[in-house]
């Protein structure tokens, strides 16, 4: 499972990894890829489609909420579907 964890407080990044990491252990299920930002503005710098699982967004955050931020990653992903589509990449699309 890949996991990006954002939120502005590096307590709550830290507990939210440490709770994660020690559920999906527990439950047999490994973790390639957990990565922690501070803010909105890094995760969608950083944010490509199909990079992550799981995305786990503080509401209220400095800069973009975390509400924004999921309605700016989800238009980004199936923006990124259709043009999967258009270019005929249909595996992408089920994906996406």
């Amino acid at each position: 499972m890949r996991i990006a964890i954002v939120d502005d407080q590096i307590a709550e990044r830290e507990r939210l990894a440490e709770m994660l990491t020690a559920e999906l252990h527990a439950t047999h299920t490994d973790i390639h890829k957990l990565d922690t930002f501070e803010s909105a503005e890094h995760f969608l710098e950083n944010w490509v489609v199909d990079a992550y699982d799981l995305v786990l967004l503080d509401i209220y955050m400095g800069g973009a909420t975390g509400v924004e931020t999921a309605r700016k990653f989800t238009v980004e992903a199936v923006e990124a579907a259709l043009d999967a589509l258009d270019s005929g990449k249909y595996g992408m699309v089920l994906r996406a």
